[in-house]
C-alpha cells in the first residue's frame, strides 16, 4: 500500500538516521532494522533482552527522534513482539519529531489491525492526537486512502480492509471522525473530497451520525428545573 503523499517517502529507509552507533551497541535496533522479527521475540523473551528492552524505552533515536515503539510500529512488527517492550503506556503517548504518535505510524506504515488495536488499548486518546499538519490517525488514514493507486470500487478486499479500520478508529471515539485537520477539514469531508470508496464514506457517516444524536440528547436532557435557590438551574448545584 502507498504511504500518504504527505509523509516523504525516503522516512522508512531514514528511520534510523543519525543512530548508526546506537544500532551497533543495541541488538533490539538492529534486529529492528533489518525486520528479523523472529530472532528479536526471542531475544526480547531472555533477561537480557528484557534489560536492553527497558534501557532502550527511554531513549529517542534518528533524524525523526522516535522511541522503541515507534520504530517498531514504522517497521510493521507483530504484535508479539511489540507486546514485550515496557513502558508501552509512556511510549504509546510520546510523539515524535512530525509531532505523531505511534498510533500515526501504524496506520501510516500499513500495520496490521491486531497492532492498531492494542496500540489503541494502551493509550486510547491517540485517536484524537494531531501530528504538525493537524492530523489525527483517522485523517491520516483518508490520505492513505486517497494515496492508494491499488482501490478501485472492485478492490473488495482493500476496500473491507480500510472499512474496518475506520471502524476501529471510531468505534470508542465517534467524534473522531469530526476533527479537523491544519486546514479546517475532518476526516469525513478528505474521505468524500478525496474520492474515499462508498462503504469507507458510510462508516463515517454513521459515526457523525451517532454524535449528532448523542449531542441532540444531551441538550434535551438538561434540566431547566429551579429548587429554593433563585435563578441557579438544579443541575449546577
Amino acid at each position: 500500500m502507498a504511504l500518504s503523499q504527505s509523509v516523504p517517502s525516503v522516512r522508512r529507509d531514514e528511520a534510523t538516521n543519525g543512530c548508526s552507533e546506537s544500532i551497533k551497541n543495541d541488538m533490539i535496533l538492529a534486529l529492528t532494522g533489518k525486520k528479523k522479527w523472529e530472532t528479536l521475540f526471542l531475544y526480547l523473551r531472555t533477561p537480557k533482552g528484557q534489560e536492553e528492552a527497558g534501557r532502550i524505552s527511554k531513549r529517542r533515536f534518528g533524524k525523526f527522534k522516535l522511541n522503541i515503539l515507534h520504530a517498531l510500529c514504522w517497521f510493521s512488527a507483530p504484535l508479539e513482539v511489540i507486546e514485550l517492550i515496557p513502558r508501552q503506556d509512556v511510549l504509546a503517548s510520546e510523539k515524535d519529531a512530525c509531532h505523531q504518535t505511534a498510533l500515526h505510524l501504524c496506520i501510516l506504515h500499513s500495520q496490521s489491525i491486531e497492532v492498531i488495536r492494542h496500540v489503541m488499548d494502551v493509550n486510547p486518546g491517540a485517536v484524537f492526537a494531531k501530528d504538525d499538519e493537524g492530523r489525527t490517525p483517522l485523517l491520516c488514514l483518508c490520505a492513505q486512502i486517497e494515496a492508494d493507486e491499488n482501490i478501485f470500487e472492485g478492490a473488495t478486499a482493500l476496500i473491507n480492509h480500510y472499512d474496518d479500520l475506520v471502524k476501529l478508529l471510531v468505534e470508542k471515539r465517534p467524534s473522531s471522525v469530526l476533527e479537523e485537520d491544519g486546514e479546517g477539514m475532518s476526516a469525513i469531508e478528505r474521505a468524500i473530497c478525496g474520492g474515499s470508496p462508498r462503504k469507507v464514506i458510510k462508516s463515517m457517516q454513521t459515526a457523525a451520525v451517532e454524535v449528532g444524536r448523542s449531542r441532540q440528547q444531551t441538550l434535551s436532557c438538561a434540566s431547566f428545573s429551579y429548587d429554593d435557590s433563585p435563578n441557579v438551574p438544579s443541575y449546577l448545584l
